[in-house]
Formats: C-alpha cells, sequence, structure tokens
C-alpha cells in the first residue's frame, strides 16, 4: 500500500489550529494501515543501573517470530532475557501504534488549552467504552499539534489524582505520553518515543515501572494486513 504523500502537508495546513488538528487526525486514519519494519530500544529507567535492549521488527518475518534481538545478540540473551523477548514476540502487529490513526476513535471533541506561534496544545475527553467511570474521571489527556508541521507532536495522558483500575490494584500516579516526528515515507508523523511511568500498590505490594521505548530505522513494506481485532478488543 502507497502512502499519499504528505511532504506538502504544512502548505495545505488551515490556520485555524482546532482546524488544522481535526486534519491531521483525519489524515492519519488513511495511513494507518501502511506496515513498517523499525528497530525498537527499550529501556527499564527503574532499574539500577538500567539497561536498553535493541530489537528489530519486520512484519514480513514468520508470526511469532518478528522480533530479532539485535543487542545483546540472540546468543547473549540470558534464560530471563529469552522468556521476555518470547512475551515481546507474541505481538505480531507492533508496528500498528506507528501512526495516531487510532486517536479519533477515541477522544470526544478537543478543546484548546494553550496556544503559541508553534504549538497549540489540545485537551481531550477520553471516551473509551471499557474504562470505569473513577479512571475516566481520575486522568487527563492532551495533545500537541506542531503547527507549522501540521501533525501532532505528542500526546499524553496523565493521572490527577489516586484510582484503582482493578479492586486488587490502587494507582497513585500515572503518565504516559508518546511524541511524533515526520520522519516516516514523505514525511509521514511516525512514533519515534514511548514512555510510562506507574506506581502503586497491587495485591498489597508496592511497585513502580518506569519505561523509555524509543524507534527508528522505519521502512515501508509489503506485507501482510495486520490482524483485525474484536470489537472492544484493544
Amino acid at each position: 500500500m502507497l502512502i499519499a504523500a504528505s511532504a506538502a502537508q504544512a502548505e495545505t495546513t488551515p490556520a485555524d489550529p482546532l482546524r488544522a488538528f481535526e486534519a491531521t487526525v483525519a489524515r492519519a486514519k488513511n495511513e494507518g494501515e501502511q506496515r513498517f519494519a523499525f528497530t525498537m530500544g527499550y529501556t527499564d529507567l527503574a532499574k539500577n543501573p538500567d539497561k536498553t535492549y535493541v530489537v528489530r521488527f519486520d512484519p514480513n518475518l514468520p508470526v511469532g517470530a518478528r522480533f530479532t534481538p539485535i543487542d545483546p545478540p540472540p546468543a547473549a540473551l540470558t534464560r530471563d532475557e529469552r522468556k521476555a523477548l518470547e512475551k515481546l514476540s507474541a505481538d505480531n502487529d507492533a508496528d500498528g501504534a506507528l501512526v495516531y490513526d487510532g486517536l479519533a476513535d477515541e477522544i470526544e471533541t478537543p478543546t484548546i488549552e494553550s496556544e503559541t506561534a508553534s504549538a497549540a496544545v489540545f485537551r481531550l475527553a477520553l471516551d473509551g467504552p471499557d474504562m470505569a467511570a473513577e479512571m475516566r474521571d481520575a486522568i487527563e489527556a492532551r495533545a500537541t499539534l506542531d503547527r507549522a508541521g501540521g501533525y501532532v507532536s505528542e500526546i499524553e495522558i496523565r493521572s490527577i489524582k489516586p484510582f484503582k483500575p482493578a479492586a486488587i490494584a490502587r494507582i497513585a500516579t500515572m503518565r504516559q505520553s508518546q511524541r511524533f516526528a515526520p520522519v516516516g515515507p514523505n514525511g509521514l508523523p511516525i512514533l519515534i518515543e514511548a514512555r510510562s511511568s506507574v506506581e502503586g500498590k497491587a495485591m498489597l505490594k508496592s511497585f513502580r515501572q518506569d519505561v523509555k521505548i524509543t524507534y527508528s530505522d522505519f521502512v515501508a513494506v509489503n506485507a501482510p494486513p495486520r490482524e483485525k481485532k474484536a470489537s472492544g478488543e484493544k
């Protein structure tokens, strides 16, 4: 599948920031089916010292084996690292998150929170059908529009108060962010970094997670379409 050229995107971006935001989200819906091979760096920042694992994803490889370790190489992986790789390899459509084509389905009408000559920040009302009311009231979401480039440069979700996503768990703080840049084919905005930090308790035990994932070396490939997910499945 060929991606519609978006190099001239900035030239056709509406001056009104809300219209520009809606336009880039609409464009993304037409670009999300493209398949990509890419390199991923995974760093667990909660560990001391932290360590980055680098793998390569290719959707043309066999199902269940689309991730290839680069650093450390396969022969140098420990038993626990091999198990982690097996878990990671269950995601056969890992390139599905690279384009924000699903953004329009996850939000209600955005509202401008702040605006400068170079960027506009929008408050997003989350509208997930499976989201509990307590969680909906405890988190807020924002998206940043790069006005010159006409694309979403960051999406952030964070907690504003503690909440319980399940009866046995309590989240004290949470922040998730995704950063995008026009580094894909024809200037397509693509995910370049994801960060997730969570602190709380589960089964009466405290936990802390802090993970950074980087994405690079994108190559558009002709691979089988991603598997269609059932309604309500994430």
